[in-house]
């Protein structure tokens, strides 16, 4: 008896129509890899050697020279520079270069960015590459320098930039592009970075940093197909 109705009830189970598919998930493997990715980048920032292993090897050796210039500044002017110590804010303006560097890389892999974006980023890559012809141009002729037009240069790919990842970054990474740019292009920096003669032991370290850093971005043009 039992037999016959457990092969009803199966028979019946058989006989009942089709469920209804499922309603589509909103699940995103996408927006989760992207979501893993910023954290595994958040995680790898806060190690300097292991941010270096995602940006190229010439790079790299560009912001460790730009790094020693940058702590050696703020030591000359330590007066005029209350907020931080040279080393603190040394280690900002590589580690904010390094963050925007990724995060831009990180949206261009995950074709986060649409057609006019993408067009606004090739125009960034030439802006910065201007931007070290001319810094390799002023320091290779004598009289050369021009601080107006290097600053407006600056100034252009500093807007571009925060425009592009406007819809994408937080306004803490606008901050960032802003600290970056606002003490690169500052006068007083690009005024001692072009402009300093050998009149002590600190000026002729200054020319030696000033030297190796053009001839990093020598290579970094040299490589570069922007």
């Amino acid at each position: 008896m039992s037999s016959v109705h457990s092969f009803e009830n199966s028979d019946n189970q058989q006989q009942q129509p089709p469920q209804p598919p499922p309603p589509p998930s909103t699940f995103q493997s996408h927006d989760i890899g992207l979501r893993i990715q910023k954290k595994l980048f958040g995680r790898m920032m806060s190690n300097k050697t292991m941010a270096k292993t995602l940006i190229d090897s010439d790079s790299t050796c560009l912001m460790d020279n730009l790094h020693r210039l940058c702590k050696l500044y703020c030591r000359q002017h330590d007066d005029k520079i209350v907020s931080s110590g040279p080393k603190e804010i040394a280690d900002k303006i590589v580690k904010y270069l390094m963050k925007i560097t990724i995060k831009v890389a990180i949206l261009v892999m995950n074709h986060q960015l649409d057609n006019d974006e993408m067009y606004r980023m090739a125009k960034i890559q030439h802006s910065i590459r201007s931007i070290l012809m001319t810094i390799v141009s002023f320091h290779q002729v004598d009289f050369s320098y021009e601080r107006q037009y290097l600053q407006q240069q600056m100034q252009k790919c500093k807007t571009e930039l925060k425009q592009l990842i406007q819809r994408h970054l937080s306004e803490k990474s606008q901050k960032r592009i802003d600290f970056v740019f606002d003490f690169l292009g500052h006068s007083e920096f690009l005024d001692s970075f072009f402009t300093t003669t050998t009149n002590n032991s600190m000026d002729k370290q200054w020319l030696e940093m000033k030297a190796t850093i053009v001839e990093d971005i020598n290579r970094l043009l040299e490589r570069k197909n922007w």
